[in-house]
C-alpha cells in the first residue's frame, strides 16, 4: 500500500521557475515539504491504495483523459491560506473545474478517494504546513506584488506516488488534445 494523488503537473520548463520560489522558501524560512514535489495542481487529493489496485488506477485515468480534450492553464501572481500556505494562483479555468469535478465522480466509486468537503481552488504551492506561523507575514510581503504569469497546456493528468521521501510522477495520462 502506498500514498498517491492525482494531479496536473506543470512542464519542465514552469517546475523549475516554480522551483526558484520554492528555493527562497527554504532559504529565507526553512521550509522544505513543498521541495518534495514537482509544480502542479492537485485534482484528487492523497490516498492510500493497495499496490494490487494501481494498474487499474492507471487504466481508469487513461480512460478517462482520452476523453478530455487539452486546454491551457495560466499560473498569475501569488496569494495565501493564512497563516501556513503561499502558493502561485491559478486564473480560473472552467474546463479545470469541469475535470476536476468528472474525475472526482468518475473515481469515487472504485477507488479509496474522498469526495473533497473544501471548494476546489487549483494552486501551485510554494510553502505549505512547514511555514511556521511566525514567518508568514514576512513570507507572505516577500510574495504578494511579485508578478509572475506563464500559460502552459493541461495536456495530462498524472498519478503521483508518495516514496517515503518525495512524490513521483509514476503515470501521466494523456488528453485527447
Amino acid at each position: 500500500m502506498h500514498l498517491y494523488f492525482v494531479a496536473i503537473t506543470a512542464p519542465p520548463a514552469v517546475d523549475h521557475e516554480v522551483l526558484q520560489f520554492k528555493q527562497t522558501m527554504l532559504e529565507q524560512y526553512g521550509c522544505r515539504v513543498a521541495l518534495r514535489s514537482p509544480a502542479h495542481i492537485t485534482l484528487i487529493p492523497p490516498f492510500n491504495l493497495p499496490d494490487a489496485e494501481v494498474h487499474q488506477l492507471k487504466t481508469a485515468l487513461d480512460n478517462f483523459a482520452g476523453s478530455i480534450p487539452d486546454f491551457v492553464l495560466e499560473l498569475k501572481d501569488f496569494s495565501c491560506f493564512p497563516p501556513r500556505v503561499i502558493y502561485v494562483d491559478v486564473v480560473h479555468n472552467e474546463s479545470l473545474k469541469q475535470v476536476q469535478s468528472l474525475l472526482e465522480v468518475r473515481l469515487l466509486p472504485y477507488f479509496p478517494v474522498k469526495k473533497s468537503t473544501r471548494p476546489f481552488h487549483p494552486h501551485v504551492t510554494i510553502a505549505n504546513r512547514d511555514l511556521d506561523k511566525s514567518h508568514f507575514e514576512e513570507a507572505w510581503r516577500h510574495f504578494k506584488d511579485q508578478a509572475y504569469n506563464v500559460q502552459f497546456p493541461a495536456s495530462g493528468i498524472s498519478l503521483l506516488q508518495y516514496n517515503g521521501n518525495r512524490w513521483q510522477t509514476i503515470h501521466t495520462a494523456p488528453l485527447t488534445g
